[in-house]
């Protein structure tokens, strides 16, 4: 007898098999990090 396959039909909670938490994380970081190198480079610039 084949057996249902119900546990595959939640596929759109997660996204390239990662947790939403995690894609919410990666992408808080990826900001940071380009706001600081935003923030060093005017840093620079300023105290030419």
């Amino acid at each position: 007898m084949p057996r249902p396959q119900v546990k595959k039909q939640r596929r759109s909670v997660r996204i390239l098999g990662l947790p939403w938490w995690m894609f919410l994380a990666v992408i808080f970081f990826v900001i940071m990090v380009v706001a600081s190198r935003l923030l060093n480079s005017g840093i620079a610039q300023l105290g030419g």
